[in-house]
Order: structure tokens, then sequence, then C-alpha cells
């Protein structure tokens, strides 16, 4: 189904690869979209349509069938924060290879990506930049999936936004997108929320 965004983003810049829409054709429903199909997929993609933001500009086309059974949990949450908890718990039925933590206290939510074998890598250019990518299009689809469940489309924000990958060149698309700071070349993906936002 995840599929199906990618489709959605080449068709509306009327990117046509035959080459790379048969490979996407070779994804089956009821499997997980492997860490280096992702990536493979994610680079390609970047070579036709380069420019900064382009995991962000693909999840604007995310809908929740897209993320299968993962998105009808989430979507039937009781409020923003179980949400954030279900999310945690069925992810790996929608993406493998990332591990989920959630870092907590009274006050602040920190939910983090972490791909562990991918930090041999941190001295390559052009992969950190495939890497961040992805990072960009999981954050993104994430906040896709929690702005469905406000009441007032896209009134929750988060406090800041971590990515890994070199700063690029337009920040602010970044920070437009997800309405908060956004902090680059850190180790990790994150997103953190003040408590007080999730209780919707």
């Amino acid at each position: 189904a995840i599929a199906g965004m990618f489709r959605d983003f080449l068709t509306e810049q009327n990117i046509q690869n035959a080459e790379l829409f048969r490979h996407m054709q070779s994804w089956q429903p009821d499997h997980r979209v492997q860490l280096t199909e992702l990536g493979f997929i994610l680079h390609y993609i970047s070579q036709l349509y380069p420019g900064d933001a382009l995991g962000l500009k693909i999840a604007q086309h995310f809908q929740p069938s897209y993320s299968g059974v993962l998105g009808y949990l989430i979507l039937h949450s009781r409020d923003l924060e179980q949400a954030i908890l279900q999310f945690k718990k069925y992810y790996a039925l929608m993406w493998d290879g990332f591990a989920v933590d959630i870092i907590e206290d009274d006050q602040m939510l920190k939910v983090q990506w972490n791909v562990p074998q991918l930090e041999a890598f941190v001295n390559n250019e052009v992969l950190m930049n495939t890497i961040r990518i992805g990072y960009e299009l999981g954050i993104s689809c994430f906040m896709q999936m929690l702005w469905q469940l406000s009441p007032d489309n896209k009134t929750l924000k988060p406090q800041y936004i971590e990515l890994p990958g070199a700063l690029p060149k337009n920040v602010a698309i970044y920070e437009s997108f997800f309405n908060c700071k956004i902090h680059f070349q850190c180790k990790v993906g994150a997103i953190i929320f003040e408590k007080n936002n999730l209780k919707q």
C-alpha cells in the first residue's frame, strides 16, 4: 500500500519511469517495506527530482489506507498520546529496519527513530542524504496521521524535530511544513512534543 504514496507523487510530478514503477509493483501487499528497498526507491526518485524536502513532498500524498492496519489503529485512538503509543507498538507493520523509542517525562514526549546499522555510513554524504529523506518521509507520515486525529487540522505542532544529514539549502520548507524548529545533523530522527498538546 505504501507504493501508492510514491505513485501519487510521481504522477503529480509527471515523472514516468517504467523501471521504477515496475520495481514497486513487485512489492507484496502483505509484506513490510524493507530498509534497503526504501533507500533504493528514495535514492532513485531523488535523482529524478532533485532538491530539498523530497520526503515532505512525498508524504503530502499520505492517506490512512497507505499505512494499512497501522493507520486504522491510530485513527481509532482516544487521543494523540494514545495514538503515539499505538504507533510504537505497531510501527513494524509498516516499515522494517527502524527501531522506535519513546522517551518521556512529566512535560515532554520524544518519539525517536533509530537505524543502528546506518551508523557506519555517517561520513558518506550521498547515503546520508538518502537517509535524511527517509527520516523526513517517516516523520512526515507520522505527523499526517496525527493531524488526521486532530479536530482542527494541523493545530498540533511539535516542539522541535531532529533530522540526520547535512543542513539543506532551504530550511524554511521544513519549518513551514512542521510549524516548528528543525535541528539538522543529528544522530537519529526524532520528534518532540509538549505533553499538554497531546491531550486532544
